[in-house]
């Protein structure tokens, strides 16, 4: 692995948070400190800041890694991978970006969600594209009112069972402590669907620096998912969303554009390994988004 020189890579600390958050901001992300800690609390060692010769962090990538639902199935996640703008082009983007994925070369399969831009490099270190996402906005007090006939409650702590279940359904991954972080963080997104054999449907959501992210959602049926995500919004009407939106169902895209949201841009859920998560594809409507798959 190539660092450029003077650059040099450490693993990412506690200490480092604020200027991790300094990054995110030049590059208009949308992450909190409490985004950042959950990647050191769940996989500690897992994140790499690039750091110059005066000390300063130029650079970071992080990794989580979810347990399939088999023993021997895992995978790992990659996110990220920032750079200071005054400090691109010289390939320290691309050293994290190794480093990262040598933190991870003990688990077989490796996914990611990239960019337009950044889809060209993944394919040329093996990454293989999947599914289609489009984050979409939704600024406050956006019109809103379908007015969809799903049963939908607000979510309980006693609910994360069920919820784990959901998800692990929709992923083919064991992402319950991602899933119980969602829902203590911010209960006031989390929404769930029931259907005559009990939950079917879920929503959970995130507060950001410029909005708040919902997702994972899923749902059995587009109303049931429409349904959910609009109880969200109604219930905080000055606030802005964002919803990284699974392509697989028109109806559902043309749902979410009905609720106020409009497109801001693509992205490629991509693998590189010899396992692909086993989930059921058609109740994924929306990701975590790509910092936590």
């Amino acid at each position: 692995m190539g660092i450029p020189l003077p650059i040099s890579l450490r693993a990412m600390t506690r200490d480092d948070v604020q200027a991790g958050l300094r990054l995110c901001r030049l590059s208009h992300w949308n992450q909190v400190a409490r985004d950042w800690d959950q990647f050191l609390r769940l996989a500690p060692g897992g994140a790499t800041v690039a750091v110059d010769p005066t000390g300063d962090v130029v650079g970071t990538v992080a990794t989580l890694r979810y347990a399939g639902q088999s023993t021997t199935d895992a995978l790992a996640w990659v996110a990220m991978v920032l750079v200071d703008p005054a400090c691109r082009g010289g390939g320290i983007g691309t050293a994290l970006l190794e480093a990262g994925l040598a933190s991870v070369r003990d688990v077989a399969t490796v996914g990611l969600d990239a960019t337009p831009l950044g889809q060209p490099l993944y394919q040329k270190l093996g990454f293989t594209a999947d599914i289609a996402l489009t984050r979409m906005r939704r600024p406050p007090a956006a019109p809103c009112g379908l007015g969809q006939g799903a049963s939908v409650r607000t979510a309980q702590a006693s609910d994360l069972d069920a919820i784990a279940t959901l998800d692990a359904h929709a992923t083919g991954l064991d992402r319950r402590a991602m899933l119980a972080w969602l829902l203590e963080g911010a209960p006031e997104y989390a929404w769930v669907s029931e259907g005559p054999r009990g939950i079917d449907g879920v929503v959970l959501g995130r507060p950001g620096h410029t909005a708040s992210h919902l997702g994972p959602l899923h749902a059995v049926s587009t109303p049931a998912a429409l349904a959910l995500v609009e109880a969200c919004v109604v219930r905080h009407p000055t606030h802005t969303f964002l919803l990284d939106v699974a392509e697989a169902r028109p109806d559902w895209r043309q749902g979410v554009e009905a609720l106020g949201f409009v497109a801001e841009r693509p992205f490629t859920r991509m693998y590189r390994g010899p396992w692909r998560p086993s989930g059921d594809a058609t109740c994924l409507c929306a990701s975590i988004g790509p910092e936590f798959g």
